[in-house]
């Protein structure tokens, strides 16, 4: 399949599956005087409740890893490019993804932490030494310890297609492979 399909059909599944989102909160949410959403009153018994809101909406993990493995794959093409200032803003971005999975998904803190001391900090090392031999290397490293915890969350959760999802830098947008 030519990269322009996977592309489209990437796009079309994240589409579906955010208006899905929004009809399942359809019946939950409701638009305030004000116009900005708040949770039914009718469904919640006092305001701290609302907080809970948050949490209902917040993007869970595999919105946010789309959104790591999409940055890992500019990151790399910047990286071939020797674009180092385009590589440095999608490793910024990257970690800045993590740091939300971080809060959102608090049992993921520790792990994503490692991984970015691990696994991203020799990447930024060899964007900052402009070193596209280190930086490919770096960039192969960090895409199998992503497989490797995929792995790994999927005999800790016991969820299998987990294992699936194998990280191939530069085969699609999405380097899920």
């Amino acid at each position: 399949m030519r990269n322009g399909k996977r592309n489209f059909i990437a796009g079309f599944a994240t589409g579906a599956l955010l208006c899905g989102s929004v009809a399942v909160f359809a019946g939950v949410y409701v638009t305030s005087e004000d116009g900005d959403w708040i949770r039914n009153p009718a469904n919640y018994s006092d305001a701290t409740d609302q907080i809970n809101v948050l949490g209902d909406i917040a993007p869970g993990g595999g919105v946010i890893m789309q959104e790591i493995g999409l940055r890992l794959n500019a990151m790399a093409a910047a990286g071939k490019k020797q674009n180092w200032g385009y590589a440095e803003y999608e490793a910024k971005e990257m970690e800045e993804a993590m740091a939300k999975l971080s809060i959102t998904r608090p049992g993921m803190a520790a792990p994503l932490q490692a991984f970015i001391d691990t696994n991203l900090a020799p990447v930024n090392d060899a964007i900052t030494a402009a070193d596209k031999t280190a930086f490919k290397d770096a960039l192969g490293n960090m895409a199998n310890a992503c497989t490797g915890c995929h792995i790994a969350q999927a005999a800790a959760h016991g969820e299998p297609a987990i294992a699936a999802l194998v990280v191939k830098i530069g085969k699609s947008a999405l380097p899920i492979q």
